[in-house]
């Protein structure tokens, strides 16, 4: 079947898309990038005079929308999937803006060769493998430092790379769920790997990078922006319960995600948003990977949330 997919960031504008598109352009030199900037959020406010749209429009085949949203990160996304729609692309490959892509050669075209994976076809999305680079902490469950920190750091620097991926592929090293056990990549910051060594189902639909069918978007209304619940996880299931083919998780995709930067200090989740998983069982009566399994569908544990 052939497929249009379009590719879209999304995010609060600074230095990180800065580096989310240098990366992305070298990884995927012909690809059109599609900007989607939050202007509602406290990050965008702060960066706009440094970082204006006009720096990234002077990109060739880069194209920017800005939006005011109050429907958190779904909301958002829900944007920048209905402007891909208005394009004719069949499908969005979507990211968050908090990301760097691999700039060892043997990756360029890492992405885009699953925009003709027949995986496309029997799978109602596509979770993009990733590592998360994280920050031990003393408390449960929270790595994250401060985007000035990781902004002053050069996260390019291949030799860092042939450490995450050696042999030209990302380890297959998962970790202990809330530990701090990971690739040691400096003094104080590791790697964690959610990546997949063959497709296998998955419970999240990317949390950093996904490629959606916009017609099975739209059968669903799109991303629900009232109930705090995550886009990530709650597509899946609604997939499920629809008797569709379940979302899939691919091999890894050689980018870091900086984890949680757009959100933990300038536009953290408050309200319903800060108790996502919570919602979804107030909703649901049970957690994501029990209800897939209740509809036949396989989750693997390690890749789970």
């Amino acid at each position: 079947m052939t497929h249009r997919i379009g590719v879209a960031f999304v995010g609060t504008g600074g230095f990180k898309m800065v580096r989310a598109l240098h990366s992305f352009r070298r990884a995927e030199p012909t690809l059109p990038v599609h900007i989607v900037f939050d202007t509602s959020t406290n990050s965008w406010r702060r960066n706009c005079r440094d970082y204006p749209e006009s720096l990234f429009l002077s990109h060739a085949k880069v194209f920017v929308r800005s939006i005011t949203n109050a429907g958190y990160v779904n909301g958002a996304f829900n944007q920048a999937i209905a402007w891909l729609a208005e394009l004719g692309y069949t499908h969005a490959c979507l990211f968050h803006d908090d990301t760097i892509f691999s700039p060892l050669p043997e990756h360029v075209g890492h992405v885009s060769r699953w925009f003709t994976d027949p995986v496309l076809d029997d799978s109602s999305g596509v979770t993009l493998g990733f590592m998360e680079a994280l920050v031990p902490s003393p408390y449960p469950g929270v790595w994250e430092r401060h985007p000035q920190i990781w902004d002053a750091m050069d996260l390019e620097d291949p030799a860092l790379w042939h450490v995450l991926c050696p042999g030209g592929k990302s380890a297959m090293y998962f970790g202990s769920p809330g530990s701090d056990e990971g690739v040691k990549c400096g003094p104080d910051w590791f790697v964690k790997y959610f990546v997949t060594d063959k497709t296998c189902i998955i419970a999240r639909l990317g949390p950093t990078g996904y490629i959606l069918p916009i017609a099975t978007w739209r059968q669903f209304g799109g991303f629900d922006e009232s109930q705090g619940i995550y886009y990530d996880m709650e597509y899946p299931v609604k997939c499920a319960i629809a008797g569709l083919p379940p979302v899939r998780a691919v091999s890894s995709i050689p980018h870091i995600h900086l984890h949680n930067q757009s959100t933990a200090f300038g536009d953290p989740a408050i309200g319903l948003w800060g108790h996502d998983l919570a919602s979804f069982v107030a909703k649901y009566g049970d957690e994501p990977g029990a209800i897939l399994q209740r509809h036949g569908y396989y989750t693997e544990e390690k890749v789970l949330r």
